[in-house]
């Protein structure tokens, strides 16, 4: 994919597996949806988007049939820095296109780190993919934790993540579920009033992504990395 945010999406709304193939494109650093159809979970009309240095917010031009930039913004650096979209003019075009009782929101604007479970692979991750994923700009750090003896794939990792519409810092532990192939958010903390080296925070998360572990796999089947989280 080009530096041009629109080139190469489809003449209708995006798929889950559309944005999940989007935010795993190697020059795309950010995807998250932002609203969706009430009638169909799945037509994403509005998404949240970085490509290289530029963050852009698109929507799906229904009478076009194609992708509009919304609004676009140099890219950020965490909570160093204010991502400076203009909520306004995204509530402007949505207005423009669609009646109120036709949208909702689709993860990313209630809640970013469902958002972010949406975008990942259905299967358990690689070492590999969790570091990746700990390359991204607005992560600060991406942990391993549990991993399924028989493939050497995680089943649940912890992560930092830098929210920037609301200049958020968020700790998430996420679980794969093996009964419904999707990841979860076993437990977050809003962690932005605290101390960086405040090991109770690991403690906390690592306390609940056992439980969630234990409710959805025999234990036999794990090896946990207790090493990293404390």
């Amino acid at each position: 994919m080009t530096a041009n945010p629109i080139g190469g999406l489809p003449d209708r709304p995006l798929t889950h597996s559309d944005i999940r193939a989007l935010a795993g494109h190697h020059s795309i650093d950010i995807c998250h949806p932002v609203y969706q159809l009430v009638d169909d979970e799945d037509a994403i009309i509005s998404v949240f988007i970085g490509v290289g240095e530029q963050v852009h917010v698109l929507i799906f031009d229904p009478e076009k049939r194609a992708w509009v930039k919304v609004d676009s913004t140099g890219s950020w650096e965490g909570l160093t820095e204010d991502v400076g979209l203009d909520d306004d003019r995204l509530t402007e075009q949505i207005e423009a296109g669609y009646d109120e009782d036709e949208i909702e929101p689709a993860g990313y604007l209630n809640d970013p780190l469902d958002g972010f479970a949406a975008n990942l692979p259905q299967e358990p991750l690689t070492a590999a993919q969790i570091t990746a994923i700990g390359d991204r700009g607005f992560i600060p750090e991406a942990i391993p934790f549990t991993r399924h003896k028989s493939t050497d794939r995680y089943v649940s990792f912890v992560l930092a993540f830098d929210e920037p519409i609301e200049n958020r810092r968020l700790f998430a532990a996420y679980g794969y579920n093996p009964e419904t192939n999707t990841w979860e958010v076993a437990h977050s903390l809003d962690v932005t009033d605290v101390e960086r080296d405040d090991e109770a925070v690991f403690e906390t998360l690592a306390e609940h992504i056992t439980t969630w572990i234990t409710d959805h796999y025999e234990l036999s089947e794990l090896a946990i990395d207790e090493e990293d989280v404390s």
